[in-house]
């Protein structure tokens, strides 16, 4: 009673396997994540899952099944799509675990978890999409641009490496900053820098003279 309030409470479908004899066992909630009831999908088999299963998502799922009957993965883990009733694909996080082998070795019976992620999905699509919109921007701006992290590169657009006269193909990633930056001008640019990050009390606008990958200098103003 304990264990079935909890999957109650949790919302998370279960599914038991055998393997060798293609039977299985869902509870309701198996069922109600793809919109239907047990019974109207009864009588369920292996083939009911490979049924309602994107085709595309099949492969990825026995391919980590494999690994896991070979002892390669402790646990069956895997992200699918799965059609609902009403003919949308929802996702779900299915995870089990082999309990039971055959005398020879072979897996007998799995028993997993069936989870709907759906919204968890579209949310990080979301995310995806605004931060490809953000990296394309800055891309594509004219004006000069660094990203990074404790004074640490993570990322200069074209504008920049042609300012600082930078190959295309040369990463800078992990860099720090101030290797722009003239060496006499590197102390009162990083003290700049962290007061703005601290508390933004330091100027907006900052002049100072940068160094080229060619050694020449120029004046530039640093917006942090």
């Amino acid at each position: 009673q304990r264990l079935d309030r909890i999957l109650e409470s949790t919302a998370v479908g279960t599914w038991e396997w055998n393997v060798q004899t293609g039977e299985t066992v869902f509870n309701e909630r198996w069922a109600e994540i793809i919109g239907y009831t047990l019974q109207e999908i009864s009588p369920v088999s292996i083939e009911t899952w490979m049924k309602f299963a994107h085709p595309d998502d099949l492969q990825i799922s026995g391919e980590q099944l494999e690994k896991h009957f070979k002892g390669q993965l402790g646990y069956y883990d895997c992200e699918l799509r799965m059609r609902h009733k009403n003919g949308l694909w929802i996702w779900v996080h299915d995870r089990g675990k082999v309990i039971s082998r055959t005398i020879d070795g072979k897996p007998l019976w799995v028993y997993g978890t069936h989870q709907d992620i759906t919204e968890r999905k579209r949310t990080e699509q979301t995310i995806g999409e605004s931060e490809k919109r953000f990296r394309t921007l800055i891309e594509f701006s004219p004006v000069p641009i660094i990203l990074a992290l404790r004074g640490h590169i993570l990322f200069v657009n074209d504008a920049f490496r042609k300012l600082a006269l930078i190959d295309s193909d040369e990463s800078l990633e992990g860099k720090s900053i101030l290797d722009f930056v003239a060496p006499e001008e590197r102390e009162r640019i990083s003290d700049f820098m962290a007061k703005r990050a601290a508390n933004g009390s330091a100027p907006e606008l900052y002049e100072s003279t940068g160094i080229r990958a060619d050694g020449s200098r120029l004046p530039y103003e640093i917006n942090v």
